[in-house]
């Protein structure tokens, strides 16, 4: 049985065919899907349904399942997954050969699913877009506020030694989160660079050790 690299294969399928309904026979691709489901093992049913890692949603799973409908691009999927060949899940072959280039391929021409080779690489730039966009959104929720300290000051006047903190307590690791945030957003957005480098010039005339810290 193929092993693919799951982080892959959504994206390679997606970018290069057309996702449209590929069921010939809704009652034979339930039935067959529901006995192939049925032979996994929970934690083989967990990994291909995985919100990180897996290759297809539970939801999507379910809806297989009752309706035996099933896509295009969700018949090659499972079917690289599981060692079937697509035709075989969407009912255009009463047996199974198992999964291989040539009966992917032919089942993607045979149901026109192909996508053109221009249009094929505007889709997988657009989704190394939104997974990027994705990246910021991710990086910007799990900074978390600073907490900050009252500053006291000295009773009498002198001046503060050289990498004497004079801001308000903040953590590295809220740096560090901060400053991946920035750089992400700086690919796209211009105002984004230049709040990195103010963020640098400010630890840099506070904070030397931090600003040295995340580097």
């Amino acid at each position: 049985m193929p092993k693919p690299n799951y982080n892959n294969l959504v994206k390679r399928v997606n970018a290069n065919v057309k996702q449209k309904p590929a069921s010939v026979d809704e009652k034979v691709t339930r039935e067959r899907v529901v006995s192939i489901w049925s032979d996994l093992d929970r934690t083989a049913q967990d990994k291909l349904t995985d919100r990180n890692t897996g290759v297809i949603s539970k939801a999507t799973m379910y809806t297989i399942q009752n309706t035996g409908r099933i896509s295009s691009t969700n018949a090659l999927i499972l079917g690289e997954s599981l060692n079937f060949d697509p035709s075989y899940l969407a009912g255009l072959t009463s047996e199974n050969c198992g999964y291989n280039e040539a009966a992917a391929q032919q089942f993607i021409e045979v149901g026109g699913f192909a996508r053109e080779p221009e249009k094929a690489a505007k889709k997988l730039q657009l989704m190394k877009k939104e997974a990027d966009q994705r990246k910021i959104e991710a990086a910007e929720r799990s900074v978390e506020k600073p907490v900050y300290t009252q500053y006291q000051a000295p009773q009498q006047p002198e001046a503060a030694p050289i990498n004497t903190p004079i801001t308000p307590e903040i953590s590295r690791d809220y740096l560090h989160s901060l400053a991946d945030a920035l750089y992400v957003r700086a690919q796209y957005l211009p105002h984004a660079m230049e709040d990195l480098r103010q963020l640098f010039a400010f630890l840099l005339y506070t904070r030397w050790d931090l600003a040295e810290a995340i580097k």
